[in-house]
């Protein structure tokens, strides 16, 4: 007869631990806190808001009308994380623009992904991730986008929906870039992609890019995260775990 051992509870546990660090520690986080009761200009958060070919700054700008950038007064997603969230509008202003938000003065080394939240009034509006790599910038190649349309209601009560959730798996491959010309009050463009691998793995600077692509829209953003590769020493602890697994789980003749 063959009998069949179970893991250990020790097992278990460990391998439940190694299941919530397998994506390695959260080294960023960015829940774009508004605590007053009106919204805020991207300054307010320490990020700095650009608009238009010309890269108009509207950092410290009230969004409350125009072409605008901020921090809604609102609750964003999840909702437990403070009553607010990053946004971008031109409701029944400039039809066709682009906006970027960026936050500089960083330092993220080892970064495995970048993830964020993300309801937008519109299928149509796209959003790129930006870093700052060797003092340029860069922005994702891939554009992300939401294939349901979001209020800042439904973005709220939304939760972990698939639609919401957005991650970027982090390179230096060149093919997952483009360069990103930012010259605040001169110009802001999108480029090719750059001729060779990124320079550094190292993050200075952070940040969205985000076309309306010719719609009136509202982007929504929120709890921005930066993700570190997991250390080697997990990776060992894991395969020791599984080799002992085999060994509990295996079959035994009597």
């Amino acid at each position: 007869m063959n009998k069949l051992y179970p893991i250990p509870s020790f097992s278990v546990l460990a391998f439940s631990a190694l299941a919530i660090h397998a994506h390695g520690d959260v080294i960023y986080s960015e829940t774009f806190d508004n605590n007053t009761a009106g919204n805020l200009g991207s300054s307010s958060i320490g990020w700095s808001a650009y608009v238009g070919a010309f890269a108009t700054d509207i950092s410290g700008t009230i969004p409350n009308g125009g072409d605008r950038m901020g921090v809604a007064d609102i609750p964003g997603n999840p909702s437990s994380d403070g009553d607010s969230y990053f946004f971008a509008s031109n409701t029944g202003n400039t039809q066709d623009i682009s906006w970027t938000g960026i936050e500089t003065g960083l330092s993220l080394s080892n970064v495995s992904s970048i993830s964020w939240r993300m309801g937008n009034a519109t299928t149509a509006t796209t959003v790129k991730i930006l870093v700052q790599i060797g003092g340029s910038w860069y922005a994702s190649s891939s554009d992300f986008s939401n294939s349901s349309t979001y209020t800042g209601g439904t973005f709220s009560s939304a939760g972990a929906a698939d639609d919401v959730l957005q991650e970027f798996t982090f390179s230096t491959d060149a093919e997952d870039w483009l360069e990103l010309t930012l010259n605040p009050g001169v110009t802001m463009s999108l480029g090719s992609a750059p001729v060779s691998d990124l320079s550094s793995s190292t993050i200075t600077g952070l940040g969205f890019y985000v076309d309306t692509n010719n719609t009136f829209t509202t982007a929504r953003l929120d709890t921005l995260q930066v993700n570190s590769i997991p250390e080697a020493s997990v990776f060992a602890l894991y395969s020791a775990l599984s080799v002992m697994a085999l060994v509990f789980t295996r079959r035994r003749r009597n």
